[in-house]
């Protein structure tokens, strides 16, 4: 058969592997931890609005971070799911605009799932008095446009500060 390799010879590398060197266990760590801090936080009595922000925008970032993958075959150093081919280093200026999208949706979106969690929560305790009344939701909500171009402008800037940092060697 054509298809078979000699056994001597490793098996050709997958485009997108599932595990890399450590990659899958932090990005589940990270999910847990963040987990298990929103769990103690919704048993929690606070009705602050800047914890009910920092969980929305956490849970953006949880979802849309860059998970890294293991080196790429050519052994140009390590590959980012979120930003294969466009990077600072080709010149053509697609990871900045990549981080710049990135940013906007953990800006907007944690503004966003903020509203929702702040929801979860008033469901979850079921008080008379809401820990989060509607008007400081929509107030949430309304500000969404505000927090997506807030992100946008720190993943443009970490972009740019990132690109400037010296290459790791391998």
């Amino acid at each position: 058969m054509s298809d078979d390799f000699p056994p001597d010879s490793p098996p050709p590398p997958t485009p997108f592997p599932l595990r890399g060197a450590g990659a899958l266990p932090r990005v589940r760590t990270d999910a847990i931890v963040y987990g298990i801090a929103l769990f103690v936080w919704t048993r929690v009595e606070d009705n602050a609005v800047w914890t009910a922000a920092a969980f929305g925008v956490g849970l953006m970032w949880v979802i849309f971070k860059p998970h890294p993958l293991p080196p790429s075959p050519d052994g140009e150093g390590e590959r980012s799911a979120m930003t294969p081919p466009l990077n600072m280093e080709r010149g053509r200026g697609g990871g900045v605009v990549l981080a710049l999208l990135r940013g906007a949706l953990i800006g907007g979106g944690g503004a966003v799932a903020a509203a929702a969690l702040m929801l979860l929560k008033n469901g979850l305790h079921a008080h008379a008095f809401p820990d989060y009344p509607f008007g400081v939701i929509a107030a949430l909500i309304a500000r969404a446009p505000v927090w997506a171009a807030a992100g946008a402008l720190v993943g443009v800037g970490v972009s740019l500060l990132r690109s400037t940092l010296p290459k790791r060697a391998n």
